[in-house]
């Protein structure tokens, strides 16, 4: 499923009726057994699909918080506040994070060729080694490293984040 197109513009305080009714229809969808409530793996799945990236820790705290009656499922309306507060409070940035974060394939905080040529593999980008290199020397000065910092100010030059 692809992430939601709704933008939530900085500094709004709701939701517009078209985000409310993709957050409802996303919950109806993640709802299997038509219950009125969602557990963990569904909330992952629905975050996913509304173009967030929780993680398995997030998702078991925010379940925790919503949950009200402690038996590890959250209703709609305990759903739909969560994400009203999860997208007004969005921020691109975290994207590009998680997107370097990718990048860095061995943790090192630094994206280099070998992280770039996994990433191009993975998503079948025709760019072959030799131009991925040049790639990533021209935006490193030669180096062939880039770190998180040098990646974020790329991308907001670009209005990426």
């Amino acid at each position: 499923m692809a992430p939601s197109t709704s933008v939530v513009k900085k500094g709004e305080k709701h939701l517009d009726t078209k985000q409310t009714e993709e957050i409802k229809n996303v919950f109806q969808l993640f709802d299997m057994d038509g219950s009125g409530y969602i557990d963990r793996r569904e909330l992952m799945d629905a975050m996913q699909a509304l173009g967030l990236q929780p993680t398995k820790q997030e998702a078991n705290r925010i379940i925790g918080v919503g949950d009200k009656s402690g038996e590890g499922f959250m209703d709609y309306p305990e759903f739909l506040a969560m994400m009203e507060k999860k997208m007004l409070n969005y921020d691109p940035k975290d994207d590009m994070i998680h997107c370097f974060e990718t990048l860095d394939t061995d943790g090192a905080g630094f994206m280099t060729i070998d992280g770039l040529k996994k990433v191009a593999a993975d998503i079948c980008d025709p760019a072959d080694a030799e131009q991925l290199e040049e790639l990533l020397n021209t935006l490193t000065g030669g180096t062939g490293k880039m770190s998180e910092e040098d990646f974020l100010r790329i991308m907001k030059r670009n209005n990426l984040c």
